[in-house]
């Protein structure tokens, strides 16, 4: 199996140093498919040095959502792709996002 090539770019959301609205603290990452990859790990911390990761998680997909995040604080976030031989060498650049829960309502 030939190893995971690094993203030259990438097409993710959240993008980066954006708002979040959501109405129940669900937030949907997506990112493009890399190159060999077979799987993914999603990082997101209260940290940019990802010194207090919050959560991490494993996925086959391009997509993961990750509930109960706390609103009006900011998170970082980052992915690893994989391969059953090798791992990227590199994360995703770290993106980050702050949640501002929403009631719905006008």
């Amino acid at each position: 199996m030939p190893p995971v090539r690094n993203w030259a770019r990438w097409e993710i959301f959240p993008g980066n140093k954006v708002v979040v609205n959501t109405l129940n603290r669900k937030i949907f990452f997506n990112w493009e498919k890399a190159p060999n990859a077979s799987g993914y790990l999603l990082e997101v911390s209260l940290l940019a040095n990802f010194g207090t990761t919050v959560y991490r998680g494993i996925t086959r997909d391009t997509s993961m959502v990750v509930e109960n995040l706390s609103s009006s604080r900011p998170y970082y976030w980052r992915i690893r792709p994989f391969n059953a031989m090798y791992a990227c060498k590199t994360y995703s650049a770290v993106r980050s996002f702050t949640i501002n829960q929403t009631t719905g309502l006008p």
